[in-house]
C-alpha cells in the first residue's frame, strides 16, 4: 500500500510537460487532485495512528516479553542446575556405591586372609602370648641356674659347709616328707604331706610353681643325691700344705659332680614355675611345651579344638599353623640338643673319673710294689 501512495505522490510531483508526455491531455487531472491529497491525508494519518497504536502496543508488550523471555532463561538456566546437580548426585552416589563395594570387598578379603577365624590360624593372641612366655622363661631359667647350683645344693661346687649342721638341715628337709615306713622306724613323727617326694627322682619331673611344696622336695631328691658339702677349712690353716692339698681335691671332685648338679637343675627348672626377672610367676617351661605339643599330637581336647578351628582356614591361615607347627619342632630339637650336651658332659665325668682312678689305682700298686722292694732290700742287708 505504501508502494501504490509513494508512486502517486512521484506521478504528481511530474511536471505539466512531462505528465503530458505520459497521460493524455485529456484526463481531467484537475478533479481528481484534490481527491488524491484527500486519500494521500487520510492514508497518512491512518498510518500514523497505525504507527502510534503499533508503537503504544510495542511499548505495552515489549518489557512483558522481555521479562517472559528473561523467566524462561531463568527456567532454562534452573533446569540446567537441576539436570546437573542430579546428574553430579547420581555420579556421586554411583561412586560412593563403588567405594562402599571396594571396600566391603577388602575387607571380606582381609577377613579370610587375616582375620581369627579364617586367616590367623589357632588363636593368634593365645599363640603369640604362649610362644613369648616360653621364650622369656626358658631365657630366665637359663640365667638363674647357675645360681640355683650354688645357693640350694648343700654339696654345691665352692661349696664349704660344717658337714653337722648341713646334715641336720638335711634330715630336718626330709621330715617334711616323711613315708609310713619312717614313722614307723621313729625317724620321723608324722607322715609328710607329700610322703616319700624327697627320695623319689621322678619328683624332678613334676610341674609345680615356686611356692610348691614339691619344689622343695626337689631340692631335697638333689641334696640327697649330691650328699653333704665338704667340711669347712679351720682358721690359721689356710696356707699349710694339707689345706692346699684338700682345696686341690674339692676343685677335682667339683669339677667332676658339677655337670651331674647343673643337669639335675636344669630338669627341676623346667618342671618348676620359678619366678624369673622376664617371665614372673607363670607356668613351667616344660608344661608351656606340653601344653603345645598335646595340640598338635592329637588325643587331647585342646587338639580337637585346634582342628575344628583349621578346618575353616583359608590358605593363609594353614602356612601360619604349619610354620608354628614348625617353630615348635625347631625349639624341641633345640631342647634336645641341650639334653644331648648335658649328657655328653656327665659321659666326660664319667671317663674322666674312669682314669682318675685307674691312674690312682696305678700309683698304689706302683707303691705297694716299691714299698716291697725297699723290704726285701732291708731283710738282705739285715742278714
Amino acid at each position: 500500500m505504501k508502494k501504490l501512495l509513494a508512486m502517486a505522490c512521484v506521478l504528481m510531483s511530474i511536471p505539466s510537460a512531462s505528465f503530458a508526455y505520459v497521460c493524455p491531455r485529456t484526463y481531467p487531472m484537475a478533479v481528481h487532485y484534490t481527491l488524491f491529497e484527500t486519500a494521500n491525508g487520510a492514508i497518512s494519518q491512518g498510518i500514523a495512528q497505525v504507527d502510534i497504536g503499533l508503537s503504544s502496543l510495542l511499548n505495552y508488550y515489549s518489557p512483558r516479553v522481555e521479562a517472559a523471555l528473561a523467566t524462561l532463561a531463568k527456567q532454562k538456566a534452573y533446569s540446567s542446575k537441576q539436570i546437573a546437580d542430579v546428574t553430579r548426585a547420581v555420579a556421586q552416589q554411583i561412586a560412593n556405591a563403588r567405594k562402599a563395594t571396594s571396600k566391603k570387598t577388602r575387607r571380606i578379603k582381609a577377613r579370610y586372609d587375616y582375620g581369627k577365624e579364617f586367616g590367623q590360624g589357632y588363636e593368634p593372641c593365645l599363640q603369640v602370648a604362649v610362644r613369648q612366655a616360653m621364650t622369656t622363661r626358658q631365657t630366665d631359667m637359663d640365667a638363674i641356674r647357675s645360681q640355683r647350683v650354688t645357693t640350694e645344693v648343700l654339696g654345691g661346687p665352692g661349696n664349704y659347709r660344717n658337714q653337722t649342721q648341713a646334715r641336720r638341715e638335711l634330715m630336718q628337709a626330709n621330715r617334711k616328707f616323711c613315708t609310713q615306713d619312717q614313722v614307723d622306724s621313729g625317724f620321723c613323727d608324722v607322715v609328710g604331706g607329700f610322703p616319700g617326694a624327697s627320695v623319689n627322682v621322678t619328683t624332678l619331673f613334676q610341674s609345680a610353681p615356686d611356692d610348691n611344696p614339691i619344689t622343695e622336695a626337689k631340692n631335697t631328691v638333689i641334696n640327697n643325691m649330691i650328699g653333704l658339702p665338704d667340711d669347712e677349712i679351720m682358721k690359721g690353716s689356710e696356707n699349710s700344705a694339707q689345706t692346699a692339698a684338700y682345696v686341690a681335691a674339692k676343685a677335682r671332685k667339683d669339677a667332676l659332680l658339677s655337670p651331674a648338679i647343673n643337669s639335675l637343675k636344669a630338669i627341676q627348672l623346667d618342671y618348676s614355675g620359678t619366678a624369673g626377672t622376664e617371665s614372673g610367676k607363670d607356668k613351667s617351661v616344660a608344661a608351656l611345651f606340653d601344653e603345645e605339643i598335646k595340640r598338635y599330637g592329637g588325643n587331647s581336647e585342646e587338639h580337637d579344638r585346634w582342628a575344628s578351628v583349621l578346618r575353616a582356614q583359608y590358605e593363609h591361615g594353614l602356612m601360619i599353623e604349619l610354620l608354628r607347627a614348625q617353630g615348635l619342632k625347631l625349639a624341641l630339637q633345640h631342647k634336645h640338643y641341650q639334653q644331648l650336651e648335658r649328657m655328653e658332659a656327665v659321659l666326660a665325668t664319667i671317663v674322666a673319673n674312669e682314669v682318675q682312678g685307674a691312674g690312682v689305682d696305678a700309683l698304689s700298686e706302683a707303691s705297694a710294689e716299691r714299698a716291697s722292694m725297699g723290704q726285701k732290700a732291708t731283710s738282705i742287708q739285715s742278714r
